[in-house]
């Protein structure tokens, strides 16, 4: 199995990089509601 690690492993901020790109992003306290999943594609 192969795994990939986690952009924050890579040292991205994905906060940072969300909000630069448009996004509406913030922590959430509750464990219900709408939740966002960001992800990164890279191609080479």
């Amino acid at each position: 199995m192969r795994v990939r690690p986690l952009m924050e492993a890579c040292g991205i901020d994905v906060f940072k990089t969300a909000r630069a790109n448009g996004f509406e992003i913030d922590t959430r306290m509750e464990p219900y509601g709408r939740w966002n999943y960001f992800a990164l594609l890279l191609i080479d």
